[in-house]
């Protein structure tokens, strides 16, 4: 899916709770991670055992970033009486420590080294995929919260 095409999910007039997001963020981020399904080598199976534990992992590490921006754009429409929906969201601040704690997830899984040789086009796709994310969330919020204050 192209980075410019937004993701909103919404379910009964509201947000999704931050560990959905989450997980919809890490599905993305596990595609990147490609296992031989037919292989049956050692390395080939710890990777199909560690994948769900990575998964996991990230989620958790992602989860805290979305509901900060949910809580950021909540105050951000509280203290912007003119912001329209499709004003610029501000989210790059929690791109980079987010991305730092799903790499650290990574560490010490099979997944370490095929990452490390491909460090920096991982962590961009990653970083692309957060960015996508946060930039979900917070206009999901903004809406929301917009709504409830019928503007």
């Amino acid at each position: 899916m192209p980075a410019n095409v937004p993701i909103v999910l919404a379910s009964n007039g509201g947000v999704h709770s931050p560990d959905r997001l989450a997980a919809l963020a890490v599905s993305q981020i596990s595609d990147l991670i490609q296992i031989d399904e037919g292989s049956v080598t050692a390395e080939a199976v710890a990777a199909r055992k560690a994948l769900p534990l990575f998964q996991i992992a990230a989620a958790n590490a992602i989860e805290p970033y979305i509901a900060d921006v949910y809580l950021a754009e909540i105050a951000n429409v509280g203290n912007n009486p003119s912001l329209k929906r499709n004003d610029p969201f501000n989210v790059d601040s929690f791109i980079t420590s987010a991305l730092a704690d799903v790499m650290a997830t990574a560490v010490g899984t099979p997944f370490d080294a095929p990452i490390q040789s491909h460090l920096a086009e991982f962590q961009s796709a990653v970083g692309n995929i957060l960015a996508q994310t946060f930039v979900d969330a917070a206009n999901v919020q903004r809406s929301t919260s917009l709504d409830a204050l019928g503007r």
